[in-house]
C-alpha cells in the first residue's frame, strides 16, 4: 500500500464552493493531489434523494459536473478505489470505533455502517495520510484518531479539522501571506477582472462569516482578516492572487463545473439556485 502524496477531504468540505476551491487551490499549490475517498465520492454524486423527476435531473446534472472535475485530463483529483486486501481493512477498522468516537449515534450496532466511520477507515486503509473534515459534531476526533492509534498502531492524528490544517501549513511571516493570496485567488471573481484593494476588502469581509460559521474555520477567518489588514505590500499579495486566479489549473476545472451545472440548469428551465452559477463561492454557506 503506497502512501497518497494529497489530502482527503470530507464530503461538506468538497461540496461547498467556497471550501472546494480554496483547498484544491491549496493542493495544487503543494503539488498534492485531492484524495476523493469512495463513500465521499458517492456522497457527492448522491446528494439530492431522486424521488420527483426534477430532483433526478437535477441529480444528472451535479453527477456530470463531479465527473468532469474528476476526471479531466490535467485533474489534481485522485479517486480511490479500494482493492480487496484494502475493503477487507477497511471494515476491520470501521468496526473497531466505539459509541464516543460518534456521540450522535445512537445505535452501536450500526456504528461500522456510518459513512461517516467509513470514510476514516477508507483514508487509514488506502494509506492517506490525514482526512481534513469540519465535522465536530457527530465524530469526536480525539476518540477516533485514539482508536486508530491504540488498536491499529497509527502515530499519528489521522482526523484534523480545516481550520488546523490550514493553520499548521502556514504558519508565520510569508506562509501567511501565501494563505491569503490563496483565498483572494479562490474567491476572485469569475470573469478574472481587475479588483482595487477597497473591492477585495469587501469581497474578504462579505467571505469571512461564511468561512468562520458556515464552514467552521473561525480561525483561519481571524487570521486572513489580520493578514489582509497588516500586510506590507497588499497591492503586491492582490496581483498576484489575481494571477494565481487566472492561471491556476484547480480554479479553471471550479469554474466548468459551475457553467456545466448552470447550463444543465438553464435546458431544464431552472434558475440558477443560490448555490450555483459561477460566483456560488460568493454566496454559500
Amino acid at each position: 500500500m503506497a502512501l497518497r502524496s494529497g489530502l482527503a477531504f470530507d464530503t461538506n468540505l468538497m461540496g461547498r464552493p467556497l471550501t472546494r476551491g480554496l483547498l484544491a487551490l491549496w493542493m495544487e499549490s503543494s503539488s498534492r493531489s485531492v484524495v476523493v475517498l469512495p463513500t465521499v465520492g458517492q456522497e457527492l454524486l448522491h446528494r439530492r434523494r431522486a424521488h420527483t423527476r426534477r430532483n433526478a435531473q437535477l441529480n444528472d446534472i451535479y453527477d456530470g459536473a463531479w465527473r468532469g472535475l474528476w476526471n479531466a485530463a490535467d485533474a489534481l483529483y485522485e479517486l480511490v478505489e479500494l482493492s480487496a486486501d484494502e475493503a477487507e481493512q477497511c471494515d476491520a477498522i470501521a468496526r473497531s470505533f466505539t459509541r464516543r468516537c460518534f456521540p450522535r449515534e445512537p445505535d452501536t450496532a450500526n456504528l461500522a455502517q456510518l459513512n461517516d466511520a467509513l470514510i476514516i477507515a477508507e483514508a487509514v486503509a488506502t494509506g492517506t495520510t490525514f482526512l481534513v473534515t469540519n465535522n465536530m459534531r457527530s465524530i469526536d476526533h480525539k476518540e477516533v484518531n485514539g482508536v486508530l492509534s491504540q488498536q491499529w498502531g497509527v502515530n499519528h492524528d489521522v482526523v484534523v479539522t480545516a481550520d488546523d490544517a490550514l493553520l499548521t501549513a502556514h504558519e508565520c511571516g510569508e506562509a501567511s501571506r501565501v494563505l491569503l493570496k490563496l483565498f483572494l485567488a479562490s474567491t476572485w471573481p469569475s470573469d478574472l477582472r481587475d479588483l482595487t484593494v477597497g473591492e477585495c476588502g469587501a469581497s474578504l469581509q462579505n467571505h469571512l462569516p461564511r468561512l468562520a460559521e458556515g464552514a467552521r474555520m473561525p480561525n483561519v477567518a481571524e487570521r486572513l482578516r489580520n493578514a489582509f489588514e497588516v500586510d506590507e505590500d497588499l497591492e503586491g499579495v492582490i496581483n498576484d492572487a489575481q494571477t494565481l486566479a487566472r492561471t491556476s489549473v484547480a480554479l479553471r476545472h471550479e469554474r466548468a463545473w459551475f457553467d456545466h451545472v448552470e447550463q444543465g440548469r438553464r435546458l431544464l428551465g431552472l434558475t440558477a439556485g443560490p448555490n450555483d452559477g459561477p460566483d456560488a463561492a460568493l454566496k454559500r454557506d
